[in-house]
């Protein structure tokens, strides 16, 4: 990775979860668990990364700060807290501990055009909120989330960057004279060492992610019995309290998997459906599926337009018949599994490592022309 000069960038870990390779189902502390990889001198790239979080924290940074301890954590929130769903509140004790230890860290240590980066949106606005009056810069990087508070935001998509944009135009909290101008759509990142590659499938379909009915998983239950194959289910949740109905025979329920079961899964489906309802920023899971070699079955709106092209790495459909037809077309091998992975390389963290040197190396530039003379020209 090339840029001007190695920068500071001081990562947030999430408040109630350990950053490291435990912690697979949640997809934000996976993000900084990447971030640390993708961005440090000790990773991938050459840039000075100080992570703040738990103490069983376990990720590629330059530097380690503990702010929080899993005892603590264990205590409040319980023995499985690093795996089940649980209530936890920005104002609660680990928030406290968290926001009150990591500002007065930054506050000691920060050097001018420092780059803050919350990882869990509003959860981590409070102690940005504390920090504004130092000359550092806070980047909502990876913002697939519904509401964010930072002047500088990089979004998964552009769907979500434009929907976002229309909605502060709508309420009327547009950012001034520069507003977007620092916006970005920079996509999610991956490691491809968690992803094995496999042209040899097994007959099963793969459901990723909570078992939530907004995921489309009453459609994926209704296309695998369509076609007479089992539909895999792995996460969160409880079936039937949050579906309203028992699942049909063609379901088999595994929970939550970790990152080798994952791996496992993702290489051997016939193919991965990711049938969101609501407009998805981005869904990492159908990324893991072509990264896997694995074709993907989406629905038609949000980031899906921007990353499936039918009938190469998948479909996109909206109705239960296209949905069928289109299963079948990827079961008579119509879609290669070296096109699906080919076609998702470019989410690699060296790739999107490039994308965010060139982000942040700009965003000084234009902020220190700003201070300069208040226009944000490049001087040639």
């Amino acid at each position: 990775m090339q840029t001007n000069k190695p920068l500071t960038l001081r990562l947030l870990g999430v408040p109630h979860m350990a950053t490291n390779n435990e912690t697979s189902h949640c997809a934000f502390s996976q993000k900084a668990f990447k971030k640390g990889k993708m961005m440090s001198s000790r990773g991938l790239g050459t840039h000075n990364v100080i992570h703040y979080g738990c103490d069983t924290s376990d990720l590629i940074c330059d530097e380690h700060i503990t702010v929080t301890r899993q005892e603590d954590l264990t205590r409040v929130y319980g023995d499985q807290w690093m795996y089940n769903f649980f209530d936890f509140d920005w104002n609660d004790e680990i928030y406290q501990e968290f926001t009150f230890n990591t500002v007065n860290h930054i506050r000691e240590h920060a050097q001018e055009d420092d780059i803050i980066l919350p990882t869990f949106g509003w959860g981590h606005k409070s102690i940005c909120d504390q920090l504004v009056d130092l000359p550092v810069h806070v980047v909502e990087y990876g913002v697939g989330y519904p509401t964010t508070f930072s002047r500088h935001r990089v979004y998964e998509s552009g769907a979500k960057m434009h929907h976002d944009h229309a909605k502060d135009i709508e309420l009327g909290q547009q950012r001034g004279d520069m507003h977007n101008i620092t916006d970005a759509v920079i996509p999610n990142f991956f490691d491809l060492d968690e992803f094995s590659y496999s042209e040899t499938k097994s007959d099963y379909i793969l459901y990723l992610g909570r078992i939530i009915p907004s995921k489309g998983l009453e459609m994926a239950m209704r296309i695998a019995d369509a076609l007479s194959l089992k539909l895999v289910v792995a996460g969160h949740g409880n079936w039937e309290e949050t579906m309203g109905f028992p699942p049909w025979d063609c379901v088999e329920i595994l929970g939550p998997v970790g990152k080798e079961s994952r791996k496992k899964r993702l290489a051997e489906a016939r193919f991965v459906i990711c049938y969101s309802l609501y407009m998805e920023p981005f869904c990492g899971v159908h990324v893991e599926a072509l990264l896997s070699g694995t074709p993907v079955l989406t629905s038609d709106f949000g980031v899906f337009r921007e990353t499936v092209e039918n009938g190469y790495n998948g479909y996109r459909f909206r109705y239960f018949k296209d949905g069928v037809k289109h299963a079948k077309d990827i079961l008579f091998g119509k879609i290669k599994s070296e096109d699906c992975r080919a076609s998702a390389m470019k989410f690699s963290l060296q790739e999107v490592g490039k994308q965010y040197e060139q982000y942040y190396d700009n965003l000084i530039e234009f902020e220190q022309n700003m201070r300069r003379d208040n226009f944000w020209y490049k001087a040639f």
